[in-house]
């Protein structure tokens, strides 16, 4: 009984010492490793795998194959790139976003309105914008129709006038008055759809100049410490901002 004991006592203190250095080890870092400036900075490897992080970012596993990098972060222009990574190769890459700028968004609201709006991250107004100008567009292409034909109906009014040579007929001459009057008022209907148009255009310049959104912050932090005067502490207040 006591040999079965320490035959039992010896199996397992030598499954113990050959386990122990397994469970000690830690999981391989990968090969590649990803840093950005700015950091925290949230990058999407897709590939054989979809993998996701925040800058500096280590990747757990060993890549191999194409990937496609997307790196986004919010005030930032997002950054693709594409890759070829090897499993027995260490990689390290850098990469660099470009901070968004007012100049962007007034060029961009400049070619398409509601597009500068939409590239500072302000989607929603962006498609509201979009949507007035849309449909200030067809007011205007409506209302320019309109005109279009009341002129032809007045040319044709003038024409019988004139095929009549000049007849005193009342029918004739209230026909081309009537006429005039109607192509007058599609004219100031056309003026308006216009004017509604520009104003439009012009506010969407307007909003991506004056209400461009403030991406970085200063960071303000209070600091309180207290000094030894002499046998008196003294309790000292202050404010620490980087820019």
């Amino acid at each position: 009984m006591h040999l079965f004991r320490w035959a039992l006592l010896a199996v397992a203190a030598a499954v113990f010492s050959f386990t122990q250095p397994l469970l000690a080890q830690t999981p391989s870092e990968g090969n590649v490793k990803i840093i950005s400036n700015p950091d925290e900075t949230v990058v999407t490897l897709k590939g054989e795998y979809t993998l996701r992080g925040q800058t500096p970012y280590v990747v757990v596993h060993n890549l191999q194959g194409y990937y496609e990098l997307e790196a986004k972060k919010r005030g930032y222009e997002d950054f693709t790139s594409s890759y070829v990574f090897s499993p027995t190769v260490r990689k390290k890459l850098a990469i660099r976003l470009i901070p968004k700028s007012r100049l962007r968004s007034f060029s961009r609201s400049m070619v398409v309105p509601g597009w500068g709006q939409a590239y500072t991250d302000q989607k929603w107004k962006g498609l509201f914008i979009a949507g007035l100008q849309l449909g200030a567009g067809g007011y205007f292409v409506y209302t320019h129709i309109d005109y279009l034909n009341a002129k032809d109906d007045y040319d044709k009014a003038l024409d019988a006038f004139a095929a009549s040579g000049g007849s005193q007929d009342a029918t004739i001459y209230q026909d081309v008055q009537d006429k005039w009057d109607v192509l007058s008022s599609k004219y100031d209907n056309r003026k308006t759809a216009l004017i509604l148009n520009l104003s439009v255009y012009l506010y969407n310049l307007f909003d991506t100049l004056f209400f461009y959104p403030k991406y970085h912050y200063p960071r303000i932090r209070a600091t309180a410490d207290i000094l030894q005067d002499g046998n008196q502490p003294t309790l000292a207040l202050g404010l620490k901002a980087n820019f």
